[in-house]
């Protein structure tokens, strides 16, 4: 039972650590848009 768990749970806290370093050090953002619909160009205050 425990092995199961670690096997569950490791991967994703690595794959979780790999997804923020390549974040930090690509310094780009996650999604890009193509084209943004029903929005307005103007910021509301």
């Amino acid at each position: 039972m425990r092995q199961c768990i670690a096997r569950l749970f490791f991967p994703g806290t690595i794959g979780a650590y790999n997804t923020g370093m390549n974040q930090r050090i690509m310094n780009r953002p996650l999604v890009v848009e193509e084209e943004r619909i029903n929005f307005d160009d103007q910021t509301e205050a």
